[in-house]
């Protein structure tokens, strides 16, 4: 199973637009209980392993292993900041896939054309005006 956290991926974003460690946290929560799940093993990558490094310190019971990827051992919150105004800024929806590619481009600026269209085309999807919306 794999919980995309608010704002993320095919997730809802945050009513009160609140993407703080906490609720983020408290996103696992609710959906190892959702599915009784106990025992489990977490793996987080990024963000996610921030986030499942703060749900281990405060739920350890719960897990039978922590897997957590692409994390230093110290966190600089001016990357939290950065995320979570990515998340408040990036547009509901764009004309077609270019604008997404070009809007994407300003923000990673390390990867390549074919790299971002590749991801891309995993990360957009036509909406029912015919719009195209990014899922981050």
């Amino acid at each position: 199973m794999a919980l995309d956290q608010r704002g993320r991926g095919e997730s809802d974003w945050a009513p009160e637009g609140d993407y703080s460690g906490s609720a983020f946290v408290e996103g696992i929560v609710g959906f190892s209980n959702a599915l009784n799940l106990d025992g489990f093993t977490l793996v987080g990558h990024s963000m996610g392993g921030r986030n499942s490094l703060a749900f281990a310190g405060k739920h350890s019971e719960q897990l039978e292993k922590l897997c957590i990827v692409d994390i230093g051992p110290s966190v600089d919150p001016r990357g939290g900041q950065r995320i979570t105004q990515e998340l408040i800024d990036v547009p509901e929806t764009f004309g077609d896939f270019e604008p997404v590619v070009t809007y994407m481009e300003k923000g990673n600026r390390f990867a390549s054309e074919s790299v971002m269209r590749r991801r891309l085309r995993y990360a957009t999807k036509e909406l029912s005006g015919g719009e195209m919306g990014l899922e981050i």
